[in-house]
């Protein structure tokens, strides 16, 4: 119910008062995210934080929103597809939050790592907090 109500003021659907207030105070949480994300890009741009290329090519799946927005099966999805078009394919992986060990290597792997083993077995799939080292 509350979700419901939540996403009708994002979408404009609910209007007055409350409604109003809520997306004041969601539009000023925006203004310190921003401040953040245009440091961050003028870091990189200055060259003052460097990033870092492997010797590959690199879909990056992900964004800031926290599980249930289907990235796993969006990569399952892709590596499946890749594979199909004669590609070779790996999963790289921060296993983040993860307490699982995991059988090869003892790294802790999180669940959607184990899915994604279970589920394209013929594909690798590297887990590491250091994404550039594992990869």
């Amino acid at each position: 119910m509350v979700k419901e109500y939540y996403l009708s003021i994002l979408s404009g659907q609910q209007r007055g008062f409350i409604a109003a207030i809520i997306k004041s105070i969601l539009s000023t949480c925006t203004l310190p995210y921003l401040a953040v994300l245009n440091t961050r890009n003028a870091l990189y741009k200055n060259g003052i934080v460097r990033s870092t290329r492997l010797p590959v090519k690199v879909i990056s799946i992900g964004n800031i929103t926290t599980g249930g927005t289907g990235k796993t099966p969006l990569v399952e999805f892709s590596v499946k597809y890749l594979s199909k078009i004669g590609k070779k394919v790996a999963i790289l992986s921060r296993g983040y939050g993860g307490n699982n060990p995991s059988q090869e290597n003892n790294e802790i792997v999180n669940d959607e790592c184990l899915a994604l083993k279970e589920n394209l077995q013929d594909i690798l799939v590297l887990t590491g907090k250091d994404r550039v080292k594992t990869g």
